[in-house]
């Protein structure tokens, strides 16, 4: 198709230039939220927490489905496919955020000790474990 047929004459999005938005200056007035335009609004830790409840959520259910999937390919697998990929059941599963001041503040807003992680609570870690050596707690809901 050449450009003349297309419906539109902007480009895509990805083609455009990337612009950062400006910095704020900071204010040291907590009336403000910390921004020195009033009419900026700032979020409070209770609604950020309860949005990284939700994201924690998310990210062990993903972490859950992903040790499942992973698991019973590795049957479908020639030997000795399978066999690896049970044995790096866990890889590349992703980051865990300690260090990142956001989720420091809100780890510590949830009442979680400084070597705890919202995301590997044990429960969670003892179930990826069930799962990763085939003890599925739902398995008539996964075909």
């Amino acid at each position: 198709m050449t450009p003349s047929m297309l419906p539109f004459d902007e480009g895509l999005p990805w083609e455009e230039e990337f612009q950062d938005a400006p910095d704020l200056p900071v204010s040291s007035d907590p009336l403000y939220g910390g921004y020195e335009n009033p009419t900026e609004t700032s979020i409070g830790i209770t609604a950020l927490s309860r949005l990284l409840d939700q994201m924690v959520m998310d990210i062990q259910h993903l972490e859950v489905e992903l040790v499942r999937t992973r698991y019973r390919l590795s049957f479908l697998l020639p030997p000795p496919h399978g066999e690896y990929l049970r044995m790096e059941i866990f890889s590349g599963m992703g980051g865990r955020y300690q260090g990142n001041p956001a989720f420091d503040e809100y780890l510590r807003y949830r009442g979680f000790r400084e070597d705890e992680d919202a995301v590997d609570t044990p429960f969670h870690v003892a179930r990826m474990l069930r799962l990763a050596n085939g003890y599925d707690d739902y398995p008539d809901l996964y075909p």
